[in-house]
């Protein structure tokens, strides 16, 4: 069984009288700390208390952007987050790091931390130096089927100096993991964003890891003033209230499961444009937009899928952005999940997730990991209690109203590929023709067609899943749905080019 306590930090006092009462099993113990503050003798001071009254404790934590707690009524607050457990084990270790020591700091935490019985790994990293992307995609290459999970530390938007700290001390340029290791342990992880992409496509053409130079041959800080009418700002404009336009519009990339939201966190003196997580020269990417319902819908869409698992406890790392966006409406953002089980973390400069095709640093989203030492649901049906249908009936109108201004605005740009010798695509206008004659399919076929043709350049197959969050981005569909979408439009294309790839997946071959 595992448990979960978490409190809200006060004073010191109040602290070690909370771990008297409530903490009584020391012996598989993790402890989160998640820091409002990045003073050093003031998080020091909080570490010695949990230090002295629990001694054999796995301690990390990490300063952030907001905690995330019981109610999160208040998300500018210290949280402590106590689990215990009764059939796992744990290991956790602090190491300094900093660029280009990517390989250095995975094998590092790979053999400190990792074992056959490893089922779940957590790091907290330097908000501003760690190249986290990095680290877990070599970590991935090592010990694929291990879930990774966690995010970078963040100091109140100030972007000047964020934390992580282990049992013994408090670093700045280090990274912090715990791995958790076990026969039984259940873990579900999983995400949701909510941001939509909105005209057209553009190409990273010049960067170096989380750096952009350059857009479409231009200068990246161009780019935002000739999209969003930034030319008026400064170079960098935040306050605690107001987010900047480049967190209110992220690019997303295209990549092979899913579409990653990437905002900036500082321009440069060259108008060169700093974010959290890496791009390659050649990403495609394009603006994104979405509404607080929108991310509402998401949310609930992300509780009914984990009310459907085996669940204790539930670690959830946010972005940033999120909850400045949302600003006192964050709480719905996070109400599903409060609904299962005990909910605590942290909102993030980034957030790191398994994706089926590797480790992802992630932005704009909510990412979760849900732990179970037992078989049993708890929960079993998440309600969709808050919704504005009429104001999800504008936002969609609007994306389609600008998706299709934007194909209409430029229909002698249309590219045409051909993918055999009959058989054409028309990219723009998204067409499908055979000998010049139009192959009429529906709104999904046609969505389900372009994903796949986007996707064919990949050495990785569409999964089901990626396709029904193309297509329909609706968690009842299911594979049985991928597969009917599929055999329609196998009757309806001439030629066998739709390929069936051993686990359930699908590609073009052309």
């Amino acid at each position: 069984m595992i448990n979960t306590f978490i409190h809200d930090f006060e004073t010191l006092t109040s602290l070690n009288a909370y771990i008297k009462t409530h903490i009584t099993n020391t012996d598989k113990l993790l402890v989160q700390i998640f820091f409002h503050t990045n003073i050093e003798k003031e998080m020091l001071k909080i570490l010695s208390v949990c230090n002295e009254l629990l001694p054999d404790a796995h301690i990390v934590g990490t300063t952030t952007d907001g905690s995330i707690h019981k109610d999160n009524s208040d998300t500018n607050k210290t949280v402590i987050s106590f689990t215990t457990f009764e059939k796992s084990t744990l290991q956790h270790i602090l190491l300094p790091f900093d660029t280009d020591q990517e390989e250095d700091a995975a094998q590092m935490l790979c053999d400190k931390l990792l074992t056959p019985k490893s089922k779940l790994l957590i790091i907290f990293a330097d908000g501003l130096f760690c190249n986290i992307g990095g680290v877990v995609n070599a970590i991935h290459t090592r010990h694929p089927d291990v879930i990774i999970a966690g995010g970078l530390a963040g100091d109140n938007a100030e972007f000047k100096k964020t934390l992580v700290c282990d049992k013994h001390s408090v670093s700045q340029h280090a990274i912090v993991a715990l791995s958790i290791n076990s026969d039984v342990l259940k873990v579900h992880n999983d995400y949701t964003l909510a941001w939509k992409s909105v005209g057209g496509d553009m190409e990273v053409t010049k960067c170096n890891k989380n750096i952009i130079y350059e857009i479409n041959n231009e200068n990246a800080m161009h780019i935002y003033q000739k999209y969003l009418n930034t030319i008026h700002l400064p170079p960098y404009q935040h306050t605690k209230n107001q987010p900047t336009v480049g967190i209110n519009f992220p690019f997303l990339i295209k990549r092979e499961a899913f579409d990653i939201a990437r905002a900036g966190l500082n321009i440069n003196d060259d108008g060169s444009i700093y974010f959290a997580g890496e791009f390659e020269e050649g990403d495609k990417l394009a603006f994104s937009f979405t509404n607080e319902e929108q991310i509402i819908k998401s949310a609930v869409q992300l509780g009914q899928r984990v009310a459907k698992k085996p669940v204790q406890t539930i670690f959830v790392y946010s972005c940033m952005a999120r909850r400045r966006f949302m600003e006192k409406n964050i709480y719905h953002d996070l109400e599903p999940l409060i609904k299962i089980a005990p909910v605590s973390g942290f909102y993030t400069y980034g957030e790191i997730y398994s994706a089926p095709h590797g480790k992802e640093l992630l932005n704009h989203t909510m990412t979760i990991v849900a732990l179970s030492e037992e078989n049993e649901i708890y929960c079993h049906n998440i309600d969709k209690e808050y919704s504005n249908d009429y104001k999800d009936e504008t936002f969609d109108a609007l994306l389609h109203l600008l998706t299709t201004v934007q194909k209409e605005a430029a229909p002698n740009n249309d590219t045409v590929v051909m993918l055999s010798n009959q058989l054409q695509y028309h990219t723009t206008t998204g067409k499908l023709f055979y000998n010049n004659t139009l192959i009429k399919l529906s709104k999904s076929e046609s969505l389900c067609f372009e994903k796949l043709f986007l996707n064919m350049d990949s050495k990785q197959p569409l999964t089901a899943e990626s396709i029904i969050a193309y297509v329909w981005n609706d968690e009842s569909k299911t594979i049985d749905s991928v597969r009917n979408l599929i055999k329609k439009l196998r009757k309806k294309i001439p030629e066998d080019i739709i390929k069936n790839v051993y686990g359930g997946m699908y590609k073009l071959d052309i």
